[in-house]
């Protein structure tokens, strides 16, 4: 789950909670928001592609939970 504020514990906390990395996802805002951040938007799909597309063009290899 590639989102600002996310990091490894979050992301375990929001996959247990939520069930899914979508779900997850579309609760974000509302779980920012609890947490007093304002105005919170998930990082868009397509900048995640095309993260991954760069990391691919280098050689990167994709890592991935579960």
């Amino acid at each position: 789950m590639r989102s600002r504020r996310v990091g490894p514990a979050t992301y375990h906390r929001l996959l247990a909670a939520h069930g899914s990395g979508r779900a997850a996802l579309a609760a974000l805002p509302e779980v920012a928001k609890a947490a007093g951040v304002a105005r919170y938007t998930p990082c868009p799909e397509g900048v995640a592609q095309a993260e991954i597309r760069a990391g691919r063009r280098i050689g990167a290899r994709l890592l991935l939970f579960g």
